[in-house]
């Protein structure tokens, strides 16, 4: 997916994990497609490329199970053998979140708030897999109290959340 790529004015990182279903001989392949998009042929290149065997498996379908307004449950399978994972939440990669259980909930969300979060398995000694992709949610809208009533005399700080 390039689609992040598109107008970049430096430089850009990618990084992709290709699981690969049997031993063999692949051939690894970048394609540049100059449509002339929007008027432009910008050029492009591909530098230091490195390809890693992992000895630690990274985890797959990443999901949540379960949102309230202060809490998440997310859930995810584990391709290999580790029992220890590390969570980035809102990509603060200097304060993960180091975990035990599967699924993993989150306590103490701002409601009607975006996250973000990415889950890497750690078998130990400084040994850890590759990040998963990028999960997004957003936390639910609090219920009013009922009866509620409201003069409009106030700057309006509604919030309107339809997730249905």
């Amino acid at each position: 997916d390039g689609s992040q790529l598109i107008f970049s004015s430096g430089w850009k990182n990618k990084r992709s994990a290709v699981v690969v279903p049997a031993s063999g001989i692949y051939n690894l392949v970048f394609a540049w497609i100059n449509d002339n998009w929007n008027g432009i042929d910008p050029p492009a290149s591909v530098d230091n490329v490195c390809i890693e065997i992992p000895s630690c498996s990274f985890i797959s379908d990443l999901h949540y199970t379960d949102l309230t307004p202060t809490t998440a449950t997310l859930a995810w399978s584990e391709n290999g053998e580790a029992t220890n994972w590390q969570i980035c939440l809102n990509g603060d990669e200097d304060n993960l979140i180091d975990v035990t259980e599967n699924p993993y909930t989150f306590t103490g969300l701002t409601p009607v708030t975006a996250y973000t979060v990415r889950v890497r398995a750690n078998c130990g000694d400084g040994d850890v897999s590759i990040w998963s992709d990028e999960l997004r949610f957003t936390t639910k809208q609090p219920a009013a109290s009922i009866p509620y009533a409201t003069g409009f005399e106030n700057t309006c700080d509604w919030v309107l959340v339809n997730d249905l």
